[in-house]
């Protein structure tokens, strides 16, 4: 089988201790059934605490939270107490894979690192250059839809990154290539649509107030050249993670329309932050992946809102 990943794949390595967000706060934690069975054969105090920790429901099992929303097996130190106690062996899938995603086609599995990770936020933004996919050198039989949606999509790559065109610029031409029309959303609205959706960090929905009650119409301005290899990376990123291949024309012009959606928004609240930087827009991009794309709810109503924009010339 093929595998296929963006050329800054393999460049992550989890930071662990220095990570400020950690993934091992706030988020439920599911755990596999292979990795459940791996559990039920342990013995010692280890094993009495894995037992008092896991909450299972219906087959399901996850990890118990505590009270400031911390995994039970994260230690003081910013570490795992299960890799201290065992190495990697013992990790379930989920927290072996975060922030790792996989899309599967019936040859190929095409891998990324999440954006809603900080180290590769960090990795994605300020990749220099044009971003190319990387494959193990399998052959692969894909069939005849898959074989033009790859080819489709490698357009849609080539227009994004072209370094002489403003991201707007890139826009238009997609627009007009694939004969659909983004709507034109103020960010006072876009902020709207936002600030409706289920939130995870408190801060969110003040960035998006404050967003909201800015003066300046974000929307109206051309999105700025100072960004515009880290919003190409950022483009890039969207487009390979949630472009379907099965999609009908509605959807797939909509998750175009969902890649300019977050430039536009991302970057407008990294200008209201009186630090306008690169460490700026690689927080704001990381909180908004985690806030709208790691939420199914959150992401599946964006994408109904934006599938009216597919027209017919």
């Amino acid at each position: 089988m093929k595998t296929v990943s963006p050329q800054y794949y393999n460049e992550f390595r989890c930071i662990a201790d220095k990570c400020v967000h950690n993934c091992c706060i706030g988020w439920e934690i599911d755990i596999d059934e292979q990795t459940l069975s791996k559990y039920s054969l342990l013995g010692g105090k280890l094993a009495s605490k894995l037992k008092d920790c896991i909450c299972k429901n219906s087959g399901d099992a996850h990890f118990i939270l505590d009270d400031d929303d911390r995994c039970p097996f994260l230690c003081e130190d910013g570490l795992c107490e299960l890799i201290k106690e065992a190495g990697d062996d013992l990790l379930c899938d989920i927290c072996n894979e975060h922030p790792r995603y996989h899309n599967y086609y019936s040859d190929r599995v095409e891998s990324g690192i999440g954006l809603c990770c900080e180290e590769a936020a960090r990795i994605i933004v300020c990749h220099s250059g044009k971003i190319s996919l990387a494959d193990n050198g399998a052959s692969e039989s894909c069939n005849e839809i898959e074989r033009l949606f790859f080819e489709r999509r490698q357009n849609i790559f080539d227009i994004i990154q072209d370094a002489n065109s403003s991201i707007d610029e890139k826009l238009h031409i997609l627009e007009r290539r694939f004969s659909f029309k983004c709507p034109s959303l103020s960010m006072q609205e876009c902020a709207n649509i936002l600030l409706h959706f289920e939130h995870l960090d408190t801060n969110w929905p003040k960035l998006l107030r404050a967003l909201k009650s800015s003066h300046c119409d974000f929307a109206a301005q051309p999105l700025t050249s100072k960004w515009n290899n880290a919003l190409s990376n950022l483009c890039h990123y969207f487009i390979f993670r949630h472009l379907p291949c099965d999609a009908d024309e509605s959807e797939f012009c909509a998750v175009i329309c969902y890649a300019f959606f977050s430039l536009k928004v991302i970057l407008a609240l990294t200008m209201c932050n009186s630090d306008f930087s690169i460490d700026t827009l690689i927080e704001i991009a990381r909180m908004y992946s985690a806030e709208v794309e790691y939420s199914d709810e959150n992401y599946d109503s964006l994408i109904d809102l934006l599938k009216g924009c597919k027209y017919e010339q």
